[in-house]
């Protein structure tokens, strides 16, 4: 028996959180975010700052306070 599911929605995968990431000066933790499973901008968007700490963490991001620091109050956005 074979089950057929539905192919995910496009969220612009990988390279919309690269080029997110680059938008914001962060684009050298592209890799990192790959390799953890960070790959869903939507998702990304949607963290608060607690959940966006605990992603900075799974991706080596706090072994440089001013990046995490970045990353953590502002997301994707600008300062």
């Amino acid at each position: 028996r074979t089950v057929h599911k539905e192919a995910p929605p496009d969220n612009g995968g990988m390279a919309a959180v690269a080029e997110a990431l680059g938008r914001i000066g962060l684009q050298s933790y592209a890799a990192a975010f790959d390799c953890e499973g960070f790959d869903d901008i939507e998702f990304l968007l949607g963290l608060d700052r607690a959940e966006r700490a605990a992603v900075a963490t799974a991706t080596g991001m706090d072994a440089k306070p001013g990046h995490a620091g970045k990353w953590v109050k502002f997301g994707f956005g600008e300062p």
